[in-house]
């Protein structure tokens, strides 16, 4: 169960596919540098990839890369990274992926896909205003419209991981160009459901996010600390959030766990607790250990109650995080509260790479294959409450998973 499934955090991994730096096209490739990239490529992924296979039949994917490389002639050097990309689309493995960041630019903004609304999650400080505001076009198109050509880019193995990948592949110049959303060199328009209009440009930067609002959940509280706590005395509640799965300096993961126990025994009126994987994306499995023994250990000794014990999930929730919260629900009686969780339950993972020779363009690839779960067609783990966030509830700097958990 502690195995090491990813050695890349997620956001990590999301961010170092699409870079913001100015560096679109700025490689100076020939139609010979590619076809000997896309050789590469190929050769290697077979070789290196514990079965890349498993959903797209060898002779398809060679199909692909010859189809590929014949076309490569009079296509722009972008134009090739996002064949590359759809390829890996078809691989169907969420882990395996490429850095497409030397033919990419990012307009400056993120979007929250949540399960009715595709909202403003971060902006250039000049438009901060918009933040949380319901999006309903790019350039003119139906924000569903551009969701359904943009997914055709990005590995996946559930809708709700695909979320993540889109909060910000939606805002990658090349691919709305290459999808005919806009042109190459035209800035973006972003329309609200208010009617108001945005307009974009490559120059700009993010520097606002939803984190930065006055009244901004909980949960977004602590974003550069892989995990703390907090005692709610009046709810009887502790909340704990492990964000990353990973040890943070010299705070490790053991004394954290070894405070919270401290705070728990100290506090006879704590009886419920709540664990926020929400944000975590994986890591190392295994640091989730001490804290997953030391509560159990506490339920034995009936100081906690398993009844009161709730893991919260979503769609970040990914690779490693998925075992640990499949974990904490076996060995403590937990229950998952929240959404379905982004990462596959069996999931490829353990993560290598390589770089190919003439573009530097880096691939990921998955080396091991994680059977934990009774059903391998299951593709997300589901909550035994479910409860979804909207958009009325990020504006009010509310959750709703905190919410019922206190109020119980």
């Amino acid at each position: 169960m502690y195995l090491k499934t990813c050695n890349i955090i997620l956001l990590i991994f999301v961010l170092s596919l699409i870079s913001c730096d100015d560096h679109s096209n700025s490689t100076d490739m020939d139609l010979s540098d590619w076809k000997e990239d896309i050789e590469y490529l190929s050769s290697n992924l077979k070789n290196k990839h514990i079965n890349l296979f498993h959903r797209l039949s060898q002779e398809e994917f060679d199909s692909k890369i010859q189809s590929l490389i014949e076309d490569s002639s009079y296509l722009l050097d972008y134009e090739i990274a996002v064949r590359l990309l759809q390829i890996f689309n078809e691989v169907g493995d969420s882990h395996t992926a490429i850095n497409a960041s030397p033919f990419v630019q990012l307009f400056p903004f993120n979007v929250e896909l949540l399960e009715k609304e595709v909202i403003l999650s971060g902006i250039n400080s000049e438009n901060s205003s918009y933040l949380g505001h319901r999006i309903e076009r790019i350039n003119a198109f139906p924000i569903g419209d551009v969701i359904d050509s943009l997914k055709r880019v990005i590995a996946y193995e559930n809708e709700h991981y695909l979320k993540v990948r889109l909060s910000q592949f939606l805002a990658v110049n090349e691919f709305l160009t290459y999808f005919s959303f806009k042109s190459l060199e035209d800035d973006l328009t972003i329309e609200f459901s208010s009617g108001e209009k945005i307009i974009l440009n490559l120059d700009q930067k993010i520097s606002a996010t939803l984190a930065d609002l006055d009244n901004a959940p909980l949960y977004l509280k602590k974003l550069n600390d892989y995990y703390w706590f907090e005692e709610f005395s009046d709810h009887g509640m502790l909340y704990i959030q492990y964000s990353r799965a990973k040890e943070m300096g010299p705070y490790s993961f053991s004394r954290f766990t070894d405070d919270v126990i401290t705070r728990i025994e100290a506090n006879q009126s704590i009886n419920k607790v709540l664990i926020d994987l929400r944000l975590n994306p994986g890591g190392n499995s295994s640091i989730a250990r001490p804290l997953i023994n030391a509560l159990n250990d506490l339920i034995k000794s009936d100081k906690i109650d398993s009844d009161e014990v709730f893991i919260a999930i979503g769609k970040r929730t990914y690779s490693s995080a998925v075992l640990n919260a499949i974990e904490f629900k076996e060995t403590l009686k937990a229950k998952w509260i929240g959404e379905p969780s982004g990462g596959k339950p069996n999931h490829f993972g353990e993560v290598r790479t390589f770089t190919l020779p003439n573009s530097g363009i880096l691939v990921y690839h998955s080396t091991k294959y994680f059977n934990h779960w009774h059903d391998d067609l299951v593709s997300s783990l589901a909550p035994d409450i479910i409860i979804h966030a909207n958009q009325s509830h990020i504006l009010n700097g509310e959750d709703p998973v905190f919410n019922y958990v206190a109020s119980r």
